[in-house]
């Protein structure tokens, strides 16, 4: 291992002072050959990556896709039209998925978990929707 690095010492003494400093901070990065190549070379390092985005902007803009869609699931009159509305209605161009469903239940203000499956989690939207107005309908004079 001591031998290793007297030849790294040395490898790195004999740099130009440009080189060196491009390593130190950054710029230049070291290439190792393997026996029957060269010399361990100096080469750019590459580039950072740029950050990714949270989500896409068509994600970002669905919000207020979903305030229609409680307020549709509010307007349905039974708990058959509320499930078949659910079924129906699409975000983006398409059907609701589990991820949409548990943001509508976020509008709803209802905790569902997301370990249910999409069947249990329309069930709880609907219900939660609809299932109080339907409750205390009947006590109206």
């Amino acid at each position: 291992m001591l031998k290793l690095v007297h030849q790294v010492t040395g490898f790195l003494l004999r740099l130009p002072a440009d080189q060196l400093a491009g390593i130190a901070d950054g710029r230049l990065a070291l290439t190792v050959g393997g026996p029957a190549q060269p010399a361990p070379a100096v080469a750019e390092a590459k580039p950072p990556l740029k950050p990714r985005t949270a989500r896409p902007p068509a994600q970002r803009e669905a919000s207020d896709d979903y305030s229609e869609i409680v307020a549709g699931l509010r307007r349905q009159e039974s708990t058959v039209d509320g499930l078949t509305y659910l079924s129906t209605v699409q975000v983006n161009g398409r059907k609701l998925r589990k991820t949409d469903l548990l943001a509508v239940g976020r509008h709803l203000k209802v905790d569902i978990p997301s370990s249910l499956t999409v069947a249990m989690i329309r069930r709880r939207l609907v219900d939660q929707a609809s299932g109080a107005r339907r409750k205390y309908e009947g006590l109206r004079p």
